[in-house]
């Protein structure tokens, strides 16, 4: 007779059932470290094997070395990558020194901007795979400011005799300012360090490391991070609990004193003693000093192969500083402000010459003042559609070269094409076509290089030149009714030569270089 459950002995003292017991068992076997480790037993057969297989697809993406990964972090909706939030993705990378971050295919709802992080590279799926929507809301994809460690200045703050802690002034915000543990407290008036922050209590209180003692006084003072440089030593010391990457500093960056004191250094190793390594040693008597860490050479992102919708921010894509820049490729913009903004305001923007890039872009619904605020960049083969009454389709500084795109304008009731603050500007070979009601000032201001286009009206519109040294060379104009060529007062030294164009030239500047151009 064949044995069954019910003829094997019963326990009077264990309760278990028997689908917990088996639990039991499988799960002492998992906890067990010398598990299948036996000659052919499983795994030292799978450690001994020439080759190691897995099943297809069972290597996840954070259980290799960030080295070797085809995406350092991957962002997915479905629950089937390591982060399902783009900006936590952006700060892993930062967190080890950079990297790109694959933005799977879906549809993302975001309610707050995307920051750009040094050396971390953003690409989706593909414009019509990876919808990034900012629900109408003023956020977009915005690069890394210019670095300032955090400070404050000139705060009146009361210090009682005996206390470590100290009061500031009504209006005095600590925790937006960035203050932190280690930062140093020094008087205004003669530099000197008063005492390191061993707390941030509120807005408007710390606590110091070591009790003042000195007679009661309430005077203005800086907070800063103050380093030691000494002599013959390539070593920065700063408070020991100041956490410098935490902060924001990462190597390779510039380091100098706001003083002007120290020469430049670069920054090779963080410590996690509060210690900075530089490339070169420091020569001169010991000195205490607020240091100045800024990024420094070509920094930039590159942003790829995904959508935007919906963004009433500034601009879609926002360059903060010069010293960071957003290249952009295969990205498709609707119903936005504006397509990329640069903000050209930051102490810095001298120590960096570099170009951007905008290029395979589909860019269209543009909503704000203008489509592009830009200098140094390279706007290259983007199909820019733009039915809206906008002033400026480009407002640029210098050194904008805008080439082999399909520029398509309706709508725009008298706007520039081109608004060249600094000229240094450089529209060739492009497609454009004007849908309007009243005259398109392609040119205005001076410095521009119109060569080789094709450009046509379907309305009495003309072509104003408004301003002075601007190239018009080897274009095809065709002008629709009453248009015509209207090279306006004040538009003086300009060079219209070698054109194709069915219309007339009225000339009301002087100087100007008007030869071999064909109007039919």
């Amino acid at each position: 007779m064949p044995e069954t459950w019910g003829m094997l002995p019963k326990s009077q003292e264990d309760n278990s059932t028997i689908d917990e017991e088996i639990d039991s068992k499988i799960q002492d076997h998992l906890d067990d470290p010398d598990a299948h480790i036996e000659e052919n037993q499983s795994l030292q057969s799978h450690k001994a094997s020439e080759i190691i297989d897995h099943l297809a697809e069972s290597i996840v993406n954070d259980k290799l070395k960030p080295a070797v990964r085809a995406y350092t972090a991957i962002v997915s909706n479905d629950d089937d990558a390591e982060f399902s939030d783009i900006q936590s993705a952006i700060n892993y990378c930062d967190s080890i020194g950079g990297g790109n971050v694959l933005i799977k295919s879906g549809y993302y709802l975001l309610s707050s901007n995307i920051e750009l992080a040094r050396g971390v590279d953003l690409q989706g799926a593909g414009i019509n795979e990876t919808i990034l929507d900012f629900q109408n809301g003023a956020y977009g994809i915005k690069s890394q400011d210019t670095f300032f460690l955090p400070f404050l200045q000139d705060t009146g703050a009361t210090f009682t005799n005996g206390s470590k802690i100290v009061s500031f002034e009504v209006g005095t915000d600590l925790i937006s300012a960035g203050i932190v543990k280690g930062q140093a407290i020094r008087k205004v008036s003669d530099y000197s360090i008063i005492g390191y922050i061993e707390s941030v209590d509120s807005a408007t209180q710390i606590t110091l490391k070591v009790a003042y003692s000195d007679i009661n006084a309430t005077f203005d003072v800086l907070i800063q991070c103050v380093g030691l440089f000494t002599d013959d030593s390539n070593i920065v010391s700063f408070d020991s609990d100041l956490d410098l990457f935490d902060l924001g500093v990462r190597v390779g960056m510039k380091i100098t004193d706001m003083d002007e004191e120290t020469d430049a250094f670069y920054i090779t190793a963080i410590g996690d003693d509060g210690t900075l390594t530089l490339d070169h040693d420091f020569i001169g008597s010991t000195y205490i000093s607020e240091l100045l860490i800024f990024y420094f050479g070509p920094l930039s992102n590159l942003c790829s192969d995904f959508s935007i919708l919906n963004s009433s921010a500034i601009s879609a894509f926002y360059v903060r500083s010069h010293n960071h820049l957003i290249n952009i490729e295969r990205v498709r913009c609707d119903n936005i402000s504006a397509f990329l903004y640069c903000n050209f305001s930051s102490t810095f923007d001298s120590y960096v010459s570099k170009k951007g890039f905008v290029r395979n872009s589909y860019i269209t619904d543009i909503t704000g003042t203008y489509a592009f605020y830009l200098a140094d960049y390279d706007i290259f083969d983007n199909h820019i559609d733009i039915s809206e009454n906008i002033s400026y389709v480009f407002n640029c500084h210098s050194l904008v070269n805008i080439e082999r795109n399909y520029i398509y304008l309706s709508n725009l009731l008298g706007a520039n094409l081109i608004y060249s603050r600094a000229g240094h500007i450089h529209i060739n070979n492009n497609k454009i076509g004007f849908i309007s009601e009243l005259d398109a000032h392609v040119i205005s201001y001076e410095d521009i290089n119109l060569t080789n286009n094709y450009i046509t009206f379907n309305t009495n519109q003309d072509l104003d030149f408004k301003h002075a040294r601007s190239v018009i060379i080897g274009n095809t104009i065709d002008f629709a009714g009453t248009g015509k060529l209207d090279i306006q007062s004040g538009a003086d030294n300009n060079i219209v030569i070698g054109n194709v164009f069915n219309a007339t030239i009225v000339n009301a500047g002087s100087n100007n270089q008007i030869a071999n151009n064909i109007q039919s």
